[in-house]
């Protein structure tokens, strides 16, 4: 199944043309390109910034904040070469400007001659979010554009999740809108550097979503145009733009939709709709520049309702290339030639799917031109025919047009055209013309024309082309060629199970035409041509020697009947050789074909004919049947075509989660649970407003409908459970420690500041990895902080309330945050074991030792700033133990911290326990009022036991620390 047109190519299999597996070309064996390496999403964006203001929606922008804003992220783009989306939060309305003398958007960075530009360099994602960007341009200027495009735009409208490209749809999407220039583009111009090479870096134009419309140029492109550049048209709505109808319109007045010079355009999907062209190319017109080509290549999309003198549809001109997958171009209209398609001075089109249908030229001028409704190849053009269908398209001509006009398709002086498969049928030449004028200068499907005798072939087929119905008012009219011209069999009559039948024009006596290049073991011609006149007594007669074929009047000729039985039963035996049977398949029919002349040949499952006496066909597709190809014979050749049955495709999974990967809504039909439904769309980031689309049904026997083949789904963003820790504090050991929370996962989320080495207190922040693609589990998407620290062997101690010694962890106390109102102000850092060294206190104390001095309890500097005073007692424990009363200055950039030591035990502050410090404790146990007049750090250093006061079992505890009966870390 071609994708999306649903028609059968194939008897035995089904090709989707944008497979790269399948459909290659009769003629070349190039194969049709994948579009598995086509990027459909819309680029990430490294900054977002919203572009509003307090300004009354829907008017000029006064205080010129939105040109700030937008200047801010061009700068960022630029400066940090990264993607930046810009969403609208109210619509931009063009001010005027006294010194321009005309509306403009703002001035320096970001902006050129007043429109809205996207630098050189600079990289755009525009979110419309259901806003306009309006110029309110009223008559033309210069630099009358929307938006100039030098870098990179892709436009999009996310606030908007239905069909983007349904024109009933255009008033809920926002707008490109507004401009009016006095030379090229009205909308978007899309501006390359000619100098480069055409390529993804300079100047490209990503349309995914949103409305071009209501916007006029007075020559090229009133809606996009691109020079020298690339455009994709990924979606959207491009309408009702125009070039040329501002009242100042020149020769130049090209491409009312789209005009590309020297440039690429890509339709992957849009609705090309209702846009004027004063001259040549309504919907697009594609152009060479400066030596440059230009490409069109034409995946999707619809071109419709579009008009223009010449090209009302699509337009190729001057050595431009075409090439033509899928799509509609469909309801076009010109006062000249050619509505649908114009390829014109040294253009070449290959077609290998789509439509071209509907279209009408009302050709009702006296004019010396030549003209084809749905298609002119003109002026050396080229265009070869895979597939696709060019059907149902009229044309009108009076008496007084010039008498060489063709409904279909016209190929005209030294143009060339391939046949190699495809449809050409039931387009209509109407006028009011005498039967010598029907049969000489008008024609409905197929007209050549040179006025150079010596001409080279215009006309060559090699492949299943479909020829027929058409008609000069309701005269037969298929094939004509002019001059005496011959047809060239270049190539097997029959393509993906389709078998060539064309029609050929005569005069009131046939003309006997020739055939060339005949002989390569195919069908022979009889079987294909028939005469578009008098069928009841004319057929083909070939002549095997020189491969001509010429028509035979002879009513002794033969004439067969074709029975068909099923569901259907009957029998043909009528007057023209190719009618043919129609019916939609249907689970379980079967259809059995007999001929009244006995054996018969048909097309098997190989793709080769051969011959039968019966032929039973139950599975959809057009099957040819021929009865002796050689004899004389009326209706020697017999089409059934089973039709695929239309069904619904349903939708499941439209809501789903981000997870990574791509994703998309699973399609199936109730018909048949085994038929694999082929969708493209699939995303990864979480959105709204996305589209999958079925394009293949993997049993031939089914179509799809088209109003179901579509489905919006979403990805929401993934939630994560937040991690979390308690008061957390990490023991310094002279190694870098790090703090990691419960639940932290380093491929989702982000942490820093989460190292130290140092004692102190820490603030580690936790953060999403990717804010577009994930959520906390609340629904929030802020930072969490933590708190964490990093402490030495030694513990802040204090005496609480009750006169009990405590350490800060015992007491919930955090130093730094809740410590000032403890032993009187004073910090006091305890648990130091007596005779510690100063060299083993500073390695274990966990602060920078550049930071800190220590003085003993008469203010003497034993170590400063990393540096002991006196080297030769810095590791001596018994010469110089660190004892109670000495202090740790901290200084950093906060300030400096002191920090009193208390060594239990040591109550003369000496560093060590001895019978002293038991002397005194009992002294002070008998005499609370010397006590209380202590310094915290002393005090602390009483509590051995820690009964709330001192007492003198305290005294005891330390005679037996003493006789080493106990070690005092026993009472830490």
């Amino acid at each position: 199944v071609e994708k999306n047109s649903n028609s059968i190519v194939n008897t035995n299999s089904q090709n989707n043309t944008l497979t790269e597996n399948n459909n290659i070309d009769s003629d070349s064996g190039v194969k049709i390109p994948s579009m598995d390496n086509v990027d459909f999403d819309i680029p990430v964006s490294k900054a977002e910034i919203v572009l509003t203001c307090t300004c009354p929606d829907g008017e000029p922008c006064s205080c010129g904040r939105l040109a700030e804003i937008w200047k801010k992220a061009i700068t960022y783009s630029i400066t940090n070469n990264v993607n930046v989306r810009v969403t609208l939060g109210k619509d931009w309305v063009a001010y005027y400007d006294d010194n321009e003398q005309k509306n403009v958007f703002g001035n320096g960075e970001g902006f050129d001659d007043g429109r809205v530009t996207i630098p050189y360099n600079s990289q755009i994602t525009l979110d419309l979010n259901g806003h306009n960007i309006d110029r309110r341009l009223t008559g033309p200027t210069t630099s009358g554009q929307v938006v100039c495009v030098l870098g990179i735009l892709n436009l999009v409208d996310l606030s908007f999740s239905g069909d983007s490209t349904n024109y009933d749809n255009l008033d809920k999407m926002g707008k490109i809108t507004g401009g009016n220039s006095s030379d090229n583009c009205g909308g978007v111009i899309v501006w390359g550097e000619t100098d480069k090479e055409i390529s993804s870096n300079n100047s490209v134009f990503n349309f995914y979503s949103g409305v071009i419309v209501d916007n006029m140029a007075t020559e090229m492109g009133g809606g996009v145009m691109g020079r020298c550049a690339t455009a994709n048209i990924y979606g959207g709505i491009i309408a009702n733009n125009s070039s040329g109808n501002n009242g100042t319109s020149t020769n130049n007045s090209h491409g009312g939709g789209i005009a590309m010079i020297g440039g690429i355009l890509n339709v992957y999907n849009c609705l090309i709709s209702n846009n004027f062209a004063y001259h040549v190319g309504g919907g697009i017109i594609v152009v060479d520049y400066l030596e440059k080509n230009g490409y069109l290549n034409l995946y999707n999309g619809k071109i419709e309702g579009n008009s223009a003198d010449s090209g009302g549809g699509v337009a190729l001109s001057g050595k431009t290339y075409g090439e033509i997958y899928n799509g509609e171009i469909t309801d076009n209209n010109t006062h000249g030639n050619s509505a649908g398609l114009l390829v014109n001075n040294y253009s070449e089109v290959k077609m290998y799917g789509g439509l071209i249908s509907r279209n009408n030229a009302e050709h009702y001028q006296s004019v010396t031109t030549t003209a084809g409704g749905a298609v002119l190849l003109a002026l050396n053009a080229k265009m070869t025919i895979y597939g696709g269908e060019i059907s149902y398209n009229t044309m009108s001509a009076k008496n007084d047009a010039y008498k060489v006009n063709c409904a279909g398709i016209f190929v005209y002086q030294e143009a060339l055209l391939n046949l190699a498969g495809g449809k050409i049928i039931n387009n209509t030449l109407k006028g009011t013309f005498t039967n010598a004028e029907i049969n000489t200068e008008y024609c409905g499907g197929i007209y050549t024309f040179t006025d150079n005798s010596s001409s080279s072939k215009q006309v060559t087929i090699s492949g299943g082309v479909q020829v027929h119905g058409n008609k000069v008012n309701t005269t037969n009219s298929d094939l004509r060629i002019r001059n005496d011209e011959k047809i060239y069999i270049s190539g097997k009559l029959v393509s993906n199970g389709q078998v060539a039948r064309i029609g050929l024009c005569g005069s009131s006596l046939p003309n006997s035409l020739g055939y060339s290049d005949y002989g390569n073991g195919d069908l022979s011609p009889t079987t294909i041509f028939f005469p578009n006149i008098n069928p009841s007594s004319y057929y083909c007669q070939l002549n095997s020697s020189t491969g001509e074929i010429s028509w035979r009047n002879d009513s002794s000729g033969k004439r067969v009947t074709w029975n068909y039985s099923g569901s259907l039963n009957g029998s043909l035996n009528e007057e023209s050789k190719f009618d043919a049977i129609v019916a939609e398949y249907k689970y379980g029919n079967s259809y059995k074909i007999t001929c009244s002349a006995g054996e018969f040949y048909c097309l098997n499952s190989a793709g080769n004919y051969e011959k039968v006496s019966e032929c039973t066909i139950s599975d959809a597709g057009e099957y040819a049947f021929y009865y002796n190809a050689e004899s004389d014979c009326f209706n020697p050749v017999f089409y059934f075509t089973i039709t695929p049955k239309q069904v619904d495709v349903l939708w499941k999974n439209t809501d789903m989660i981000y997870n990574g990967s791509s994703q998309k809504p699973i399609a199936y039909i109730e018909e048949d649970a085994n038929c694999k439904v082929t969708t493209i769309g699939e995303k990864v980031d979480s959105g709204s407003g996305y589209i999958a689309s079925a394009t293949e049904l993997s049993n031939k026997n089914y179509k799809i409908n088209s109003s179901t083949m579509n489905k919006a789904f979403s990805i929401a963003k993934a939630k994560l459970e937040k991690p979390y820790a308690d008061l957390t504090d990490l023991k310094f050991d002279g190694s870098e420690r790090e703090f990691l929370p419960v639940g932290f996962d380093s491929n989702t989320m982000n942490i820093t500041n989460n190292t130290a080495i140092y004692v102190g207190n820490y603030t580690a922040i936790v953060s999403l990895l990717d804010k577009n693609n994930y959520l906390w589990a609340d629904n929030s998407n802020q930072d969490i902080t933590f708190k964490y620290f990093i402490t030495s062997e030694y513990e802040f101690v204090y005496i609480d309330e009750e006169g009990y010694r405590k350490t800060y962890k015992q007491g919930g106390i955090v130093h730094g945050v809740n410590d000032s109102d403890l032993n009187g102000g004073r910090l006091v850092l305890g648990n130091i074991a007596p005779n510690t060294s100063v060299k083993r206190f500073v390695e274990t104390l966990g602060y920078d030792t550049s930071k800190i001095v220590i003085k003993d309890s008469a203010e003497k500097e034993i170590y400063v700033n990393g540096v002991p005073v006196d080297q030769s007692t810095y590791d001596k424990r018994f010469e110089l133990a660190v004892g109670t009363g000495w202090r740790v200055e901290y200084t950093t950039t906060g300030g400096t911290e002191i920090i009193y030591l208390s060594v239990l035990g040591d109550i003369n502050g000496d560093g060590r326990i001895s019978a002293s410090d038991c002397a005194y404790l009992r002294e002070i146990a008998n005499d609370k009022a010397l006590y209380d007049n202590l310094n915290a750090e002393i005090k602390l250093a009483s509590l051995i036991i820690n009964k709330g006061k001192v007492t003198s079992a305290d005294s005891e505890i330390l005679i037996n620390v003493l006789n080493k009966q106990l070690t005092i870390d026993l009472f830490f």
